[in-house]
């Protein structure tokens, strides 16, 4: 990616009006904690607060050693952009009518995001890689991105109430989940995201299920 290093009239009206939209996510709340039935007088997350919170997660995993092989600049890249199709879409849970739409969705809504930067095939090239979920560096995004979410879930464990939404006590997951005696909403996210995690990530998911107390 070329160094830019005049700033004309066009640049900058580029940049504020990308900063505006994306600034939206730090006020737009992350939806399914209110599917879950989170109580309405705990604080939920932004979704810029999640985002925030996937960045954090990595740079601790990176500074204590974990995924020394990956390209940090790119994971970090993936990060910082996997939640930009929210800026138009809003966030779109699995168990939303729309949920077989997002990815379209999702796609139109960030090339819509960067329409008439002049560097976007940059970015948009490691989106799809990250949505493509083949290369070790989107792989680890992916997990970063679902423990994340676990890790807040087990934040909130004390904090959700019975008013869950019926797209949620419906779920055939979620049913099964509870024939088999699981009670808590962190537990039911545990055991959908183990199926994408690797050793590394279950210990860390084991350790925040037995040892982690918030």
């Amino acid at each position: 990616m070329d160094k830019k290093d005049d700033l004309t009239e066009k640049d900058i009206k580029q940049i504020f009006q990308m900063y505006k939209n994306a600034h939206t996510l730090k006020t737009v709340l992350r939806s399914g904690w209110v599917k879950w039935g989170l109580d309405k007088k705990i604080r939920h997350e932004s979704i810029a607060e999640h985002v925030y919170g996937c960045c954090m997660l990595a740079l601790s995993i990176f500074a204590n050693g974990g995924a020394n092989n990956l390209n940090v600049g790119k994971v970090f890249t993936m990060l910082v952009l996997h939640e930009t199709e929210e800026i138009f879409i809003g966030d779109i849970t699995p168990f939303d009518k729309k949920a077989g739409d997002k990815k379209e969705l999702g796609k139109q809504a960030v090339i819509k995001f960067f329409e008439g930067a002049p560097n976007a095939d940059y970015f948009l090239k490691i989106i799809e890689e990250f949505e493509a979920n083949e290369t070790e560096e989107a792989k680890f995004a992916h997990r970063v991105d679902k423990f994340e979410a676990d890790i807040q879930a087990k934040y909130y464990d004390n904090h959700f109430v019975e008013k869950k939404d019926k797209s949620v006590l419906k779920s055939e997951r979620i049913m099964r989940y509870k024939a088999l005696g699981y009670t808590k909403v962190s537990e039911y996210f545990a055991l959908y995201d183990k199926q994408i995690f690797d050793d590394y990530f279950l210990k860390l998911l084991e350790n925040l299920e037995h040892d982690v107390e918030f």
